[in-house]
């Protein structure tokens, strides 16, 4: 992921010495757009140097000359069109010499130059006002002194002395070429909506340029040392089809405080911000590839770069910004430390930061507006009663890690506090229990992240509820959230100790966009919705939409070994059966559509009744049910997704068979599925599920019909209905004659009791 050769790296070094006296010697400089005629002479051997008079030239292979050198020191230098009776078609990469303190001021080109190196040979004339060319040049022009390729889509050169310190680069131009707007008196550069590309140290040296503004431009990708050395640069606003910031792009941009990076960006290079004013930078997840020393480096008095101890880095975790904060290579001697932060961790701080805190007791507190919050609490008393003012100010928040350091094992809130902010009580490790007030109206994020202790939870009145704000509970047994209506995602990530979980009558919201949000809850065994106007509801402890069409969840400990669906049902959602420990039997013969992994992992399921008019079977939806030997399926099945039925993991399977999977490599070894051993299905042919089981090599009973609990033959069935019609009437008069002969001989006995009852 990242670059940190250590050739690289000392290149880097020296080249941040050198960039400062000139473009022309950068190693970073890729290979140039367009290829000389001298250079294709030359091949592989350097073409012969020719001297006359002012001007040293090469051949080119079309026997032409290209400009290599020039000792000439008028103020106004013009370029001939022959030398020695030879046309002059190219300027070298050095066609104006190798030192700074030319004396040229203007320089004019003549009608026979075709090319000009793409190093920009100009870049040593650090008195050039102004370029002209000769108006009959069919593949240069000059506008205003300013250089540009014919069809204006390129700025070539932009003079180092042009009087004037604002410039417009006019529309039309997509490319700034090498050096193009270097070391001018520039304060001022309005980019146009064109612009694509930005070449290396095309902006470099501009010490008077002070902001720029490219959010308008196309420009994709900004190279190396495009703006190193711009020292008194402090804003720049980058646009959004920005994907690669290369090598050195801004190195010892001093001013260069803070920048905004955008979410499409996917590459920065080496040094692109080394020695700048940064002390924090935003990296987008979108960010793949960051190399040696990008940021959080300066360059200290002996031009060596020096890790800054106090840089601060936000992204996302498990993103290249995270690696490259502590990215270590010994080889090569490179090793970061630098402080990360996710970006809410880091609006958080930033907050605190800036409050004005006050001390009260055991309690750190800020006012706004014109309430208390809590900041701190490094209370140690057993039980807390945590006070509704604080001198005079009502309390109604608490802060980001307030009650971090407390170590109190029980903690009142007051029905004051309307806000418990993120990580409130993070970490409180011997917190067993808390009460929150009626007052309190929303929890945000992980508020009681890693309160290892705890074992339940009333929200009280909270109605918003933030993403994971049990993470790390891992004692937790009881959740209730009776009043709350938006529930937040991953509520139970890495807590899968809850049992009992109660959710609100009037709840809109449960895991916002996530569909599977209970996944982790592998201790639950009921969940209970109060009466409300939302979107759930519950009956013996499972959890339904709200007018129980569809199960939402069944809990994965329930521990009832059978189920039966209510006839209402008609969907099962996505992983709504997922892993059960206990479940034996299901009826879902009412059931239309079963969603993905709705039965995934439940390995003591033994049967399953289907529908007749079941339509859809998701992906996995009975994946890895190992005790279920079959299945019964009808002619009304629509969809069948991969893996819904009869295969389960091969525990034989290694990773690296996975992966010759994924990547489509041949494979001999075991492989990922494999089938349920003695798995069957009952389908007529040519029906879906019936397709479906011969691709997989799955066993297929056909012909057949459920009659009594049996799956019978049809041929059987019907072929002997006659016999079975017999029987049944047999029986059926045996049944008859039985009870006449039982009345029967009951007529003497019952005879002998009424006329003894008359005798009396």
């Amino acid at each position: 992921m990242f670059k940190h050769k250590k050739v690289a790296a000392f290149i880097l070094s020296l080249l941040i010495s050198v960039s400062a006296v000139s473009p022309v010697y950068s190693a970073f400089a890729e290979g140039e757009e367009e290829t000389s005629a001298a250079d294709e002479a030359s091949g592989e051997e350097e073409s012969e140097i020719i001297v006359s008079g002012e001007f040293s030239y090469s051949l080119t292979h079309d026997n032409t000359a290209c400009i290599e050198d020039c000792s000439s020191e008028e103020k106004n230098l013009v370029i001939p069109d022959t030398i020695d009776g030879i046309a002059v078609t190219e300027l070298g990469k050095l066609a104006f010499g190798s030192d700074i303190g030319k004396p040229y001021e203007t320089i004019t080109l003549p009608a026979s130059i075709e090319y000009i190196s793409s190093d920009n040979p100009f870049s040593f004339c650090d008195s050039l006002k102004e370029i002209i060319v000769d108006s009959s040049n069919e593949n240069y022009i000059a506008v205003d002194g300013v250089l540009f390729t014919k069809d204006k889509s390129k700025l070539v050169c932009y003079p180092q002395k042009k009087t004037g310190n604002s410039y417009s680069i006019p529309e039309g131009v997509s490319v700034l070429g090498e050096a193009s707007i270097y070391n001018t008196q520039l304060s001022e550069i309005t980019f146009p909506s064109t612009l694509k590309e930005i070449s290396y140290f095309a902006l470099g040296s501009n010490s008077k340029l002070t902001s720029a503004d490219l959010s308008k431009t196309a420009v994709s990708s900004i190279g190396l040392y495009a703006f190193t050395d711009c020292s008194a640069l402090s804003s720049v606003l980058l646009p959004d089809s920005l994907y690669e910031i290369a090598g050195a792009a801004f190195s010892r941009c001093k001013k260069l405080s803070e920048i905004t990076l955008p979410d499409n960006l996917g590459i920065i290079g080496q040094a692109a911000f080394i020695d700048t004013g940064l002390s924090k930078i935003v990296v987008p997840d979108s960010v793949s590839e960051i190399g040696y020393s990008a940021f959080g480096y300066y360059i200290d008095e002996n031009n060596e770069q020096k890790p800054d101890s106090s840089f601060i880095i936000v992204g996302s975790y498990g993103s290249a910004a995270q690696t490259y904060a502590t990215d270590t290579d010994s080889e090569y001697d490179y090793e970061n430390s630098f402080e990360f932060r996710v970006p809410e961790q880091d609006e958080q701080i930033t907050e605190q930061q800036s409050l004005e805190k006050r001390t009260f007791g055991d309690y750190e507190y800020a006012v706004v507006n014109g309430e208390a919050v809590i900041t701190a609490c490094l209370s140690a008393d057993t039980v807390l009663n945590v006070p509704s003012e604080i001198e005079g100010l009502t309390v109604t928040a608490v802060y980001p890690a307030a009650f971090q350091y407390c170590t109190s094992e029980e903690i009142i809130l007051p029905e004051t506090i309307t806000l418990i902010r993120e990580m409130a009580f993070y970490n409180c490790i011997n917190l067993k229990k808390i009460e929150l007030p009626q007052s309190l109206t929303e929890i945000r994020s992980n508020a009681f992240d890693s309160c290892t202790l705890l074992k339940s939870l009333n929200t009280g009145g909270a109605t918003t509820i933030g993403n994971q704000i049990f993470y790390g509970c891992t004692s937790l047994e009881t959740v209730e959230m009776p009043e709350a209506v938006t529930i937040g995602t991953e509520l139970f990530k890495e807590c899968s100790s809850v049992k009992n979980l109660t959710i609100s009558g009037n709840c809109t919201s449960f895991g916002g966009e996530d569909e599977e949000p209970f996944l982790n809850c592998t201790s639950l065994e009921s969940v209970t919705v109060t009466s409300g106007d939302g979107i759930y509801s519950s009956e013996n402890g499972v959890l339904f939409n709200k007018d129980k069409t569809a199960i939402v969840l069944y809990p994965q400990a329930k521990k009832d070994k059978k189920y039966k669906a209510p006839k209402s049902v008609k969907e099962i959602g996505p992983s709504a059966f997922y892993h059960c420990k206990y479940l034996e039997s299901a009826d879902i013969s009412g059931v239309e559509i079963l969603r993905d992994y709705a039965f995934e992992g439940c390995e003591k399921l033994k049967k399953a009744k289907l529908s007749k008019n079941l339509k859809q079977i998701g992906a996995d939806a009975f994946y890895g049910c190992k005790a279920l030997t079959s299945l019964r399926f009808y002619d009304k099945l629509e969809y069948i997704g991969e893996g819904a039925f009869g295969e389960c993991y091969n525990e034989n399977a290694d990773l690296d068979n996975i992966d010759s999977e994924i990547t489509g490599t041949d494979d001999e070894s075991e492989p990922h599925d494999v089938l349920i051993e003695g798995f069957k299905i009952y389908a007529d042919k040519d029906s879906m599920a019936y397709d479906y089981a011969e691709k997989k090599n799955i066993p297929i009973v056909s012909n057949t019909v459920l009659f009594l609990g049996l799956n019978i033959h049809k041929g059987i069935l019907f072929g002997g209905a006659g016999v079975i019609a017999a029987f049944i009437a047999a029986f059926i008069t045996k049944l008859i004659v039985s009870k006449a002969k039982k009345k029967k001989s009951e007529k003497p006995e019952n005879k002998q009791k009424e006329d003894k009852k008359d005798e009396e």
